[in-house]
């Protein structure tokens, strides 16, 4: 144990105060107590929850987890799982709030203080079924979609993290600050894309039917490429715009 308690005027600056063996750092009592700069560390402790809701008729989830990476996968069970793991040091344990209200299910991953972490994903499993609306938030973590997954409208939003979808939508915005936004399309339907980065690539695959495409393109510091080299009589269509400051921008068919 490490303890800093009933002191007087102390300064704590530019440090790291740790206990290599995982006990407890207690900072207790102390009068005029200041830490400057520092972090106090303890060991990683390991994590591995699930909660589950039945499906029944749900048309919108929403997901929101700062702190991991979240993927998102079928199931054909008929009930949404959340499993989050990994190992953080954390002041309070982290836990997953799920609730469902009318048509809406919201899943959210709550942690208390959150020091250092590795490994931490939160991992959704949804029914095969076509949803109206996906909306997905993480501030530090990846985004990821499977190609079973199917929403009219899907929402993905993180700031240090790429995004990735193979899933089937009509409507989809995907917009990180420092990632790479990856969008694989095997829709048989006309597609809109919103997709924005500032320091990442832009990379849109689409299906080889493509009748029209129609993405404004848009790069600061980087390149934009349209390498589509033939269309379909009978296809769909897909418009939108692609906008990046720092990366290249790739158009391209699977």
């Amino acid at each position: 144990m490490i303890e800093i308690k009933g002191n007087k005027n102390v300064t704590i600056h530019n440090s790291c105060i740790t206990d290599e063996k995982g006990k407890t750092v207690t900072i207790n009592g102390n009068q005029n107590l200041t830490i400057l700069n520092s972090c106090i560390l303890s060991k990683l402790k390991k994590f591995n929850q699930k909660e589950k809701l039945p499906f029944d008729n749900v048309k919108t989830i929403t997901i929101n987890c700062d702190c991991s990476d979240i993927i998102v996968k079928g199931t054909d069970d008929g009930e949404i799982h959340a499993h989050f793991f990994g190992e953080a040091s954390t002041i309070e344990d982290p836990y997953i709030d799920i609730k469902k209200r009318g048509a809406k299910v919201f899943i959210t991953v709550k942690v208390g203080n959150m020091t250092t972490s590795s490994g931490l994903t939160l991992g959704i499993k949804i029914p095969n079924h076509a949803f109206e609306k996906l909306v997905i938030t993480s501030s530090n973590g990846n985004i990821s979609i499977a190609e079973e997954i199917a929403a009219k409208t899907m929402n993905l939003h993180t700031c240090n993290g790429n995004i990735e979808c193979e899933g089937t939508f009509s409507d989809i915005t995907g917009k990180t600050t420092n990632g790479t936004v990856t969008i694989r399309s095997y829709n048989q339907n006309n597609i809109n894309l919103k997709l924005l980065s500032t320091n990442g690539d832009i990379n849109i695959i689409l299906a080889n039917n493509v009748k029209a495409c129609n993405v404004k393109s848009e790069t600061k510091n980087g390149h934009a490429r349209n390498e589509l080299k033939k269309f379909s009589i009978e296809g769909y269509m897909v418009s939108g715009y692609a906008c990046t400051t720092n990366g290249n921008i790739t158009i391209l068919s699977n």
